[in-house]
């Protein structure tokens, strides 16, 4: 296993538990969202806070981090990400179709990522 430093952080990158989920209010996709350098490498140093917007048949049902000093609101479409990482809980609104989610952050390239909803 060869270990590496990252470098600065430059991007964010959305990923999810998988890709379709149905418009049933009760299926629901994480997505992590990640704070990565330029090799794409993630930068666990980093607490950046992050604002989420989301078109579509869906809404963002939760944002939270792994940080258990952490008191912002889950319902509220941003979230500072800890260890480099923070999760977008996104929940269909019964109708299907294409649903896309963005992440900003300053400095940053913004992140997005489509999911379907059937």
């Amino acid at each position: 296993m060869l270990l590496q430093t990252p470098g600065k952080p430059v991007a964010i990158r959305l990923t999810a538990d998988r890709q379709k989920i149905t418009t049933s209010r009760n299926d629901l996709a994480y997505v992590t969202a990640e704070i990565v350098d330029a090799q794409g490498r993630l930068v666990p140093d980093a607490i950046i806070p992050l604002s989420f917007t989301i078109s579509g048949n869906a809404q963002i049902a939760a944002t939270a981090s792994a940080n258990p000093k952490d008191m912002q609101s889950f319902q509220k479409p941003e979230h500072r990400t800890f260890r480099g990482k923070c999760l977008i809980i996104v929940r269909p609104k019964g109708k299907g179709g294409k649903i896309v989610l963005k992440a900003n952050g300053a400095g940053l390239a913004e992140g997005e990522l489509i999911l379907a909803a059937k």
